[in-house]
């Protein structure tokens, strides 16, 4: 393995062709850290219920994920320069993680960990003049972001003179400064300076990630039951944990085996608008969504697990309470109203995402042609709508006594059930196509003969 000058891996003249994924070996060690950071998030905030703290750091996080992305979807190679890059920013990975409830600390890892990719950026602008705009746009908006980071980071740790608005400005930041790159890049260079993504690398990417964000729900259904003398409500304890295995098998359901969309159908090929979407809103929301429902659920096992006088628990150790947070014990009542709010509201994000994603694709001809089709690519539309606003009315309709997650379960289920009626009907509407296809192409071949 040697260093290798940087290369472009796709440009607009090969944009339909297959270039493959370009996934090295230590993006499943990034993804795992990603989702051990949400554990730890998620944890917290069934302490303290502090959800602008997880929603803050969520953000944060993703901006290291995404941004990587941009860079490995255009110019990641399998050579010593990548190796070491990759490493570097593992080791911020690692950081990040271990200070993800230090203010400084964590901020001091993230602009670590921003500086580092800003680097390889710049490497790029100056080694390859083709990509010179548009690598310097996305390298000098890292660096500005490491700025203000570090910046914030100062300031909440009393080491400068600042206000709150200094610290939130460096806590939004990196998603913020991301996402006004990647729009500006879109529009605001001609198309000979802009640069395609390559669609083999960022659809399994961020479905690897999806896949790992609902392992969260796996980790909140697996709640320990308390040892020696059990739940204190037994039998709703383990029928929510039963149901938020099956919500679990529906999110699955919806975002994977739900989906028929094909390459050149792709919000990214439809558009810059449904791409910017896609990547910026779709991607973040939906393992936001999921990470915050997962936390929901948490919350509500943990009320039917210690009983009505106890306060919500981390599914981790109980010990990190005092350390964690500095906010008082809430009763049961008011964590399970909080869980109720929390997960149904987040099971709510998570319908929509699941629309607003499938809204940004370009539908395929049979839809157009056949009124059947369309109808059921209507109906399921219209659950996943309809299962929206059923779960942010939920909590003031039912109240946190009901079996909201049974609830939810149930609507994930028969929406994720209206999705696969209309795959298989498509299915079936592309096999004639096919069929037809090679009959002619047989017909053809007699003539010949």
């Amino acid at each position: 393995m040697d260093f290798r000058p940087p290369r472009l891996i796709v440009d607009w003249d090969s944009v339909e062709v297959h270039h493959g994924a370009h996934l090295v070996s230590q993006e499943a060690f990034f993804s795992c850290c990603f989702a051990m950071l949400l554990g730890g998030l998620r944890g917290k905030v069934c302490q303290d219920h502090d959800v602008g703290y997880f929603i803050k750091h969520f953000f944060v996080l993703w901006s290291l994920i995404s941004n990587a992305a941009d860079y490995a979807t255009r110019f990641n190679d399998d050579d010593m320069w990548h190796t070491i890059l990759w490493g570097g920013y593992g080791l911020g990975l690692v950081a990040t993680l271990m200070f993800v409830n230090d203010s400084a600390g964590f901020h001091g890892a993230v602009a670590c960990t921003e500086l580092w990719m800003a680097l390889a950026w710049l490497r790029v602008a100056v080694a390859l003049p083709r990509c010179r705009t548009f690598a310097a746009c996305f390298g000098c908006s890292l660096v500005a972001t490491a700025t203000l980071v570090a910046w914030s980071g100062i300031v909440s740790s009393g080491g400068l003179l600042g206000g709150p608005s200094t610290t939130l400005l460096g806590d939004f930041a990196p998603p913020l400064v991301n996402a006004a790159a990647s729009v500006a890049v879109a529009y605001g260079i001609p198309r000979r300076a802009d640069i395609p993504m390559n669609i083999d690398y960022h659809v399994p990417k961020f479905a690897g990630i999806g896949s790992l964000v609902l392992g969260q729900l796996v980790g909140a259904a697996g709640a320990a039951p308390r040892p020696g003398v059990g739940p204190a409500a037994p039998l709703t304890f383990y029928s929510s944990a039963l149901f938020a295995v099956l919500l679990l098998v529906s999110f699955k359901l919806l975002f994977s085996d739900c989906d028929t969309t094909l390459t050149d159908n792709h919000a990214i090929r439809r558009s810059r608008r449904a791409a910017l979407t896609w990547l910026l809103a779709c991607q973040p929301l939906r393992s936001l969504c999921v990470a915050l429902c997962a936390a929901g659920v948490s919350v509500l096992l943990s009320v039917e697990n210690n009983g009505s006088a106890s306060s919500s628990n981390s599914p981790s150790s109980s010990s990190k309470k005092a350390s964690s947070s500095s906010t008082p014990p809430a009763s049961g009542q008011e964590a399970a109203d909080f869980g109720a709010r929390l997960f149904c509201y987040a099971a709510a994000g998570v319908f929509f995402v699941a629309l607003l994603t499938e809204r940004q694709h370009q539908p395929e001809e049979p839809f157009r042609a056949v009124p059947s089709l369309r109808r059921l690519r209507d109906a399921w539309f219209g659950a996943l709508a309809l299962a929206a606003a059923a779960c942010a009315a939920l909590p003031s309709v039912l109240g946190a006594e009901a079996p909201l997650i049974l609830v939810v379960a149930t609507m994930g289920v028969s929406t994720a059930c209206i999705g696969l009626v209309k795959k298989s009907a498509l299915l079936k509407e592309r096999k004639p196509v096919g069929a037809s296809g090679q009959q002619g192409e047989e017909e053809d071949a007699k003539k010949k003969n």
